[in-house]
């Protein structure tokens, strides 16, 4: 039997066309369960991004910590770092912040690091982990504390 145009098949799916036995989905009650379903799966989400702050104190602090993450050397990084904590900013609580701090030339600075990291890697995985690996060695090989050393011994072995 020859179908034509004004009675085409029933389509199920990507176009194809329904194997006997199989129901299309209609615009019936079947359409009705299912759409509420696909409009909230497929539904689009706009993100805007946060509007630049216009504060003065707000834009030195977001420079000073970008100046922490730009920072290459570890003297660069020590002196960034003792810039925020001179104007009295805390340190985020995300790990690329922790991760550049590992670097510091204060083992203090350095233990509060690995603290915040443990901390942190405890909720989330780590992001960049062959450079906290690296880090870690070089601090657990070259730190005068012993207990930064132990603490950077601890949160590498906890890594793996």
């Amino acid at each position: 039997m020859k179908e034509t145009m004004s009675n085409p098949a029933p389509r199920v799916g990507r176009g194809r066309v329904a194997r006997p036995g199989e129901r299309a989905l209609g615009r019936g009650p079947e359409l009705a369960a299912v759409a509420p379903k696909l409009t909230k799966l497929f539904a689009t989400k706009i993100i805007t991004p946060k509007p630049p702050a216009t504060d003065a104190a707000t834009l030195h602090k977001e420079r000073l910590l970008s100046g922490l993450l730009a920072a290459q050397s570890p003297s660069a990084i020590t002196a960034a770092a003792d810039a925020i904590f001179a104007a009295g900013h805390p340190v985020p609580e995300e790990q690329e912040y922790h991760l550049q701090l590992l670097e510091h030339a204060d083992d203090g600075c350095v233990r509060a690091a690995i603290e915040a990291l443990a901390s942190l890697l405890g909720r989330e995985p780590a992001r960049r982990r062959p450079l906290l690996e690296q880090r870690l060695h070089r601090v657990e090989d070259s730190a005068d504390d012993p207990a930064t050393r132990a603490a950077a011994a601890s949160l590498r072995r906890n890594l793996r």
